[in-house]
């Protein structure tokens, strides 16, 4: 090889190595962390060069929403409501449905937690409280899994701990499914307690209802199972809170 044409290609060498170690000490830097600085490309707003506009917002408010799912705000009002009772002849209730298949329910009525997940009394298909309309108190309650099996236990419990109590007002919500298997005739009980939108209710549609035979007002919601749910194959959350009339 000519003297001439080896400097030549050796001079060529060196200036892609140069080139390559400067653009690899630029990429070091660049993406270094120090933990008393922080990135040039990470910006703790979230710019628009890293993060579309709104995103960031969106995914925080729910983020904010599924936490307070689990670890309700605390209202300093009864079973965490956003307003109190204040009329004596009413007692304050709230009902929240599970979330997907992850959160539980929680059933509150005058500030005392009847079914919830830290309580371990929650699971899935249709989550049920009977209280007193007259106090308030826990008389029973009960689980029906309605995704595994059908509505004959659910049809029992209605008409042997609940028909027969002049003074029963039944809390009920869902739990991952509570309508793949429910009857028509355990539907038609449910009308009975005042639920009238029952008949609506379907696979895994999230619900919450307080009524009964005697009740002097009812509140039912539910939220539908859709091609815009919020948890994959699961509806949002819903819940209902109020003042109950004791009976």
């Amino acid at each position: 090889m000519q003297p001439k044409l080896f400097v030549t290609r050796l001079i060529l060498a060196l200036v892609c190595l140069s080139l390559f170690y400067l653009s690899c000490s630029y990429y070091l830097a660049a993406f270094s962390v120090d933990s008393s600085s922080k990135s040039p490309l990470i910006d703790d707003d979230f710019g628009d060069e890293i993060v579309p506009k709104g995103l960031y917002e969106r995914l925080k408010q729910e983020w904010d929403e599924n936490v307070q799912i689990v670890n309700p705000k605390q209202t300093g009002n009864l079973c965490d409501m956003a307003k109190k009772c204040t009329d004596s002849s009413t007692m304050p209730f709230k009902i929240v449905s599970g979330a997907a298949n992850i959160i539980g329910p929680r059933v509150c009525v005058n500030g005392v937690d009847l079914m919830r997940s830290v309580l371990n009394n929650v699971d899935r298909g249709m989550n049920i409280a009977v209280v007193d309309g007259r106090t308030g108190e826990l008389i029973t309650k009960g689980i029906f899994d309605l995704y595994a099996h059908d509505s004959t236990q659910l049809i029992k419990f209605m008409t042997d701990e609940i028909i027969p109590r002049e003074h029963a007002l039944v809390l009920a919500t869902s739990f991952d499914d509570a309508a793949m298997r429910l009857s028509q005739e355990a539907r038609d009980i449910f009308k009975k307690f005042q639920f009238d939108d029952i008949d609506n209710l379907k696979f895994r549609d999230n619900f919450v209802f307080l009524g009964g035979i005697h009740a002097k007002s009812s509140f039912s919601k539910i939220s539908k199972h859709d091609k815009d749910d919020k948890y994959g194959d699961w509806p949002a959350a819903t819940e209902v809170e109020g003042c109950i009339e004791k009976l």
